[in-house]
């Protein structure tokens, strides 16, 4: 086998299950779902009345509320994501911290280029009917 290797040192989720890996990894062992209806947007021009939203979580709870309101919500779930990931993994303070911070950067400099949220709100969807 050539190529890199990878090493997976900790795992963090946030579904619509739950905010944290064990509570997700419980919730699909005992069979739950997380698709519902939609509540975050309109969907009455379209087919489509469910989805996998996540609808409990708060950015604040990760992310300072100057910077939540200069992301979008797929960079608030990615961090909410790597924190846990990078708690689950157990590795030195100091490098936890450098880690966290390099992560939380990356993220932000993505969110800056993407800025799909406010695409999204632009976007009428009711063409696509």
């Amino acid at each position: 086998m050539s190529g890199k290797r990878v090493v997976i040192t900790g795992v963090g989720m946030v579904t619509s299950l739950a905010m944290s890996t064990p509570e997700s990894w419980s919730s699909i062992l005992a069979g739950k779902s997380g698709v519902k209806k939609i509540m975050s947007f309109d969907t009455e021009k379209l087919p489509c009345k469910i989805a996998s939203e996540i609808s409990n979580f708060k950015a604040e709870d990760y992310i300072t509320p100057g910077d939540v309101r200069k992301m979008d919500r797929f960079i608030h779930l990615g961090i909410a994501a790597a924190i846990e990931a990078v708690e689950d993994s157990n590795i030195e303070i100091q490098k936890k911290s450098l880690l966290l911070k390099k992560i939380y950067n990356i993220l932000k400099f993505i969110s800056g280029i993407s800025n799909l949220d406010i695409f999204n709100n632009k976007l009428d969807i009711s063409e696509y009917s």
